[in-house]
């Protein structure tokens, strides 16, 4: 497509086999891309006919080499004449899939420090070729991969590199001509991609693959296979200017051949490593244990820890996964890992410096292998005192004694044998301390903002309404609305007959769905943007729990978006200074009550509104998160 400023100029070199350039262009032209490209075929001074067949084609701008320059000074030659911010180098015995394009310059924008990415490149079979190379300290070089199936999950994770292939990269044309192109000591071809790996990290940037770019590669169509004969003979003879030039390099920042292939393959010999292991693949907008593992999740990975997320349950769930494969987070799953798990850790665990537990009926199945196998310091994350949540809810509803006492005894064995025990409130962590953990005990943040994050709410009179947010699989919750339900809500309508409630969660069961009605609004597995809304455009956001225990992440939530809360005594438990910005009251007259205030008086909403955000900021920022993380992962 000819654009006067594409986002990427696509550079095909080309010397005869027209027929698989064909292939490449129509792939180009077929597939799926929201960014906007400009191809630009160079042909190597190919034979007659296939010069003749070439000016058949149309769909992209042609350079014509007058005499046969070969790979590395067609593309040095072809760069100089792209329009685009970035440059792609596509081999022309490539086929791309959809939005191949798109997921390379995403990389670049999630990834400000990165400065060269390429493409997971598959076999016409269905084989993988490589995701992403590694460089001995030798200089050989290794496809990562070869010949494996493309969906395991070592394949499939954003993840730095020691180089990327030059079939299928994408590097911005500025860096490009600051690296200064293709260096000529590796013409005609062969290491010229692996030299431009290495000025790139040179000059401060890394080198990613991407394997949710698929480029199928129809190696050797190019340039034969034979290391012997023809043009593949650079190959070996190159390898020799490679090792010369980047000498000091290899020795320093590579691993001796095969060697430590777990940390060779993303480049994390010089980083730290830690493995969470959590039931599922957190589903942030479903619930709030979720939310908040992928709020540690991602931080752990801003603090510089190679992590890898191992799920109990072993489903790659489609929705999900994929944002913790784009932060560069190997999650494991599939049927190989669900059989072979425990063979696994027993292999590899002692290569993790730490290990981040979550919850006790998981974290209970594993903590004795990794104490007998590795000397990893192991964090356990509680959620909440899970017995102590059981004993309340047994008030309410029956709850097997047998239960209560099995839950116990899991988290007791947690505290004896994990190094930390990490827990959102005060409470919780004074509780623990008066069992005889107290040097083990730390208190952490559930959810943390960003203070430079405020939302812009709705002011009182364009606000509307009551909301209630909540993950109906959590007992309490269930619970607390139907208790709403039965004895306040009733009690606000006698003086607000039109006043509406949003009921705003997941797996909502049918007897609260069936409430819906002109004032009652059931919204089931909304998206965060949509939450979001819900929260700044609601007057006030209820919390009507009887039991429970911890921090709860909707009280959170509602202080974020200053969202005026009435809640219970279990709701406010463990955030300091709730007083001050929420009405907290067991009685189901006064809960009423205070929603009316709250709905009708503007002063008071005002007061509440604009405490919250700085109220959740005393304890609940990321700043303060990250400096408890950094004295227990250091």
């Amino acid at each position: 497509m000819h654009l006067q400023t594409p986002d990427a100029t696509v550079i095909i070199p080309v010397h005869n086999q027209i027929g698989y350039l064909k292939s490449c262009i129509r792939s180009l032209k077929n597939a799926e891309t929201k960014a906007t490209f400009e191809i630009l075929v160079i042909d190597d001074c190919s034979n007659k006919e296939s010069v003749s067949e070439l000016d058949r084609l149309s769909g992209f701008r042609l350079l014509r080499n007058f005499k046969n320059l070969g790979f590395l000074h067609s593309c040095n030659r072809a760069s100089l004449r792209a329009k685009g911010t970035y440059i792609v180098f596509l081999n022309s015995d490539t086929e791309v899939t959809d939005h191949w394009l798109d997921e390379l310059i995403d990389t670049h924008t999630r990834f400000p420090e990165a400065g060269l990415v390429g493409s997971k490149l598959v076999y016409p079979d269905g084989t993988l070729q490589e995701c992403g190379g590694i460089v001995w300290r030798d200089g050989s070089a290794w496809n990562y991969g070869r010949e494996q199936n493309p969906d395991l999950p070592e394949y499939n994770y954003t993840k730095e590199t020691d180089y990327v292939s030059g079939a299928a990269i994408l590097i911005r044309k500025d860096l490009f001509l600051k690296c200064g192109l293709f260096d000529h000591r590796y013409a005609p071809a062969y290491y010229e991609d692996t030299d431009l790996a290495f000025k790139v990290r040179s000059m401060g940037k890394k080198v990613y693959v991407e394997p949710k770019s698929v480029v199928i590669h129809h190696e050797g169509k190019s340039n034969g296979t034979n290391l012997n004969q023809g043009i593949k003979k650079y190959q070996v003879r190159n390898l020799k200017k490679f090792c010369a030039k980047w000498k000091d390099t290899l020795e320093s920042e590579h691993l001796p051949n095969a060697e430590n292939v777990l940390q060779a393959r993303d480049r994390s010999m010089h980083k730290k490593r830690i493995l969470v292991i959590d039931h599922y693949v957190p589903t942030f907008d479903r619930d709030a244990g979720s939310r908040c593992m992928y709020m540690y999740l991602q931080l752990l990975v801003e603090m510089g820890l190679s992590v890898t997320f191992f799920t109990d349950n072993f489903y790659r769930d489609p929705e999900y996964t994929p944002y913790l494969e784009r932060l560069g987070i190997e999650v494991l799953y599939g049927v190989h890992y669900r059989d072979n798990h425990r063979v696994w850790l027993e292999e590899n665990v002692h290569q993790y410096e730490y290990v981040f537990l979550s919850r006790p009926h998981i974290s209970i199945k594993y903590i004795d292998l990794i104490k007998e196998r590795s000397s990893a310091k192991t964090l356990y994350f509680g959620h909440d005192i899970h017995h102590l949540r059981l004993e309340l809810e047994a008030i309410y509803k029956d709850v097997e004694e047998l239960k209560i006492l099995k839950t116990r005894k899991q988290e007791i064995e947690l505290w004896e044998k994990a190094d930390y025990l990490l827990y959102p409130s005060k409470e919780e962590v004074d509780y623990i301390a008066s069992k005889g953990f107290a040097e083990k005990a730390v208190e952490v943040p559930i959810y943390f903002y960003d203070p430079n994050s405020k939302p812009e709410r709705l002011p009182f009179e364009e606000s509307d309404g009551i909301l209630f947010v909540g993950n109906f699989n959590h007992p309490p919750n269930l619970d607390g609305i139907n208790w709403f339900f039965d004895e306040i809500y009733p009690k606000i309508r006698t003086k607000l007959p039109n006043v509406s409630i949003t009921i705003a969660g997941s797996s909502i069961p049918s007897s609260i769905k069936s409430l819906s009605s002109k004032h009652i609004s059931i919204r089931s597995n909304i998206s965060d943007i949509e939450l979001k809304i819900e929260y700044l455009s609601s007057k006030i956001s209820i919390v009507p729990l009887r039991f429970g225990a911890g921090v709860k992440g909707k009280v959170l939530e509602s202080l974020f978006y200053q969202t005026p809360i009435v809640t219970t005594s279990f709701g406010a438990q463990g955030i300091p200074c709730i007083n001050e910005c929420a009405s907290i009251t067991n009685s189901s007259t006064e809960f009423a009550d205070k929603c009316y205030q709250l709905l009708n008086s503007e002063l008071i909403w005002k007061e509440r509104s604009e405490a919250s955000f700085y109220i959740l900021l005393k304890k609940y920022s990321t700043i303060s998160c990250l400096d408890i993380l950094k004295r227990l992962v250091c």
